[in-house]
């Protein structure tokens, strides 16, 4: 009797059906699909359209709030970036909007006197009559 050894050559290896997985390149900062596409000249639209998906839905990615006009008829393009670009974005705005404590040089703090040379003159008083009498 024979075996079949083509079932058991495959017992205990999973995920080895297909195509091998394409690694894509992402550029630094925002970008759009088409960006990526033009950096990955080798791999498919499609399939950079779904590793994009998935990422995002992985949360490896971030789609951004704002959008890219394009100029044409249709929706403007999503920008994305990858997460940890995101993470040092919000970092360098939340630097560039910290207040800084001023530091003042202790010689602007430290008490100024300074004594006036010629004397002021004194203050006289005219007193006024007790009385005023209309004139008329």
């Amino acid at each position: 009797m024979k075996t079949n050894t083509a079932t058991k050559s495959l017992r205990g290896k999973k995920g080895t059906v297909g195509a091998p997985a394409k690694t894509i390149k992402f550029p630094r900062g925002g970008f759009t699909i088409a960006a990526v596409v033009a950096l990955n000249p080798h791999v498919c639209e499609l399939t950079v359209r779904n590793k994009i998906e998935a990422g995002v839905a992985s949360k490896e990615l971030v789609r951004l709030s704002e959008n890219l006009e394009t100029n044409k008829v249709g929706r403007p393009s999503f920008r994305y970036m990858t997460k940890a670009a995101a993470s040092a974005a919000r970092a360098t705005r939340k630097a560039i909007k910290a207040p800084r404590k001023a530091t003042i040089p202790a010689a602007v703090l430290a008490p100024v006197t300074t004594e006036i040379s010629t004397p002021v003159a004194e203050i006289t008083t005219v007193e006024a009559p007790a009385s005023i009498e209309a004139v008329g």
